[in-house]
């Protein structure tokens, strides 16, 4: 799952298999390596990657998912 926190919101937790990032077009780098070990998969995509097109970021994040 997932704790969400918005503002002044209280938490919430999102019940979720999978969580997908979708954070700008810097690579999060510290963040792949924070998870890794600590969920099943990480697979980095998009211009965190190589940076691209939209259109060709969201396929190979499309393709990504569907691959888990």
């Amino acid at each position: 799952g997932l704790v969400v926190r918005r503002g002044e919101e209280p938490e919430r937790l999102v019940a979720a298999d999978t969580i997908i990032l979708a954070l700008g077009a810097r690579p999060k780098e510290k963040l792949a390596l924070a998870l890794e070990g600590r969920v099943p998969t990480v697979v980095i995509v998009g211009d965190a990657r190589q940076v691209q097109k939209a259109l060709d970021a969201t396929r190979e994040g499309f393709e990504a998912a569907c691959a888990l």
